[in-house]
């Protein structure tokens, strides 16, 4: 019923698909149990939906112009805009709306998309994954409120917002994963202002260029996949990273500059996969 088409780099299964027939068996299933109802614009799901515990909004993008159902998880959307009603889901536990950019090669700087959110988003205190979401100025000050995330996701962020989101980050111990992309590549990612990592982070991706390799890399001793995009750094990155004693994978992309080399010969003690792109 279900066909792996892509394993992770210890072999374990990380995509499948499914075929079409199972496919629609299993959404009328869903529907019926009342365990999942997926909007696809085609038709009225409205009534079929009601009292449906996770949904799956399929639509070619704008924006969402109405809410229904007690749902307690929203994932993989491709609206552009939320609206504030979305505050009212009091038991929403996941939000992922991140959108890849299809037109790309995965090397570019804009590979992926985040979308915009009302700033009373912070209100839906049940909220553990929120990924990933526009960076402006009121929900960056309200960010520190959700202590409670688990996996984060942050686009379009300026120089503006630092301190703002290291302090949110800094409460966020029950944090494992964080993405952080800047406005665009020619703005500067700047997160000195946090001391260390949040304790269980496990995965990192920065997106920006970086003046510098932040000091509280040391402290990621849990971490096990760092992905930098776009870093352009000047100083030598491994020195920071070659001892962190759980990392697994590193992805480096456009990440140094000049004549720099990378020189592994020390370090990396768990090191399964190691992915380079775009350098000079």
């Amino acid at each position: 019923m279900l066909q792996v088409i892509k394993r992770n780099p210890s072999g374990r299964p990380e995509v499948c698909k499914m075929h079409d027939l199972v496919r629609e068996i299993a959404l009328s299933k869903s529907e019926t149990k009342k365990f999942c109802v997926v909007y696809d614009g085609k038709e009225d799901k409205e009534e079929s939906g009601t009292g449906a515990h996770r949904s799956s909004i399929q639509t070619n993008g704008g924006e969402l112009q109405s809410w229904k159902g007690m749902l307690q998880q929203l994932r993989d959307s491709k609206i552009q805009v939320l609206p504030t009603g979305i505050t009212r889901l009091k038991k929403l536990w996941h939000l992922i709306m991140y959108r890849y950019n299809k037109h790309g090669d995965g090397n570019q700087f804009d590979y992926v998309y985040g979308t915009v959110a009302p700033a009373n988003i912070c209100k839906l205190t049940n909220l553990q994954v929120l990924a990933c979401v526009e960076a402006e100025s009121n929900l960056m000050k309200h960010l520190r409120n959700m202590t409670q995330l688990k996996r984060i996701g942050i686009t379009k962020l300026r120089e503006a917002d630092e301190v703002d989101l290291c302090i949110a980050i800094q409460k966020m111990n029950l944090l494992h994963y964080l993405f952080v992309m800047v406005s665009d590549e020619n703005e500067c990612l700047r997160m000195d202002k946090l001391s260390s990592a949040p304790p269980y982070l496990k995965t990192l991706i920065l997106v920006g260029k970086l003046e510098k390799v932040p000091r509280w890399f040391h402290s990621l001793q849990n971490l096990t996949l760092l992905y930098l995009h776009w870093s352009k750094l000047e100083e030598d990155l491994l020195p920071y990273i070659q001892e962190l004693p759980s990392l697994g994978e590193l992805t480096l992309i456009n990440a140094c500059e000049g004549r720099q080399q990378l020189c592994f010969s020390t370090g990396f003690p768990k090191l399964r996969a190691l992915h380079l792109g775009n350098f000079p």
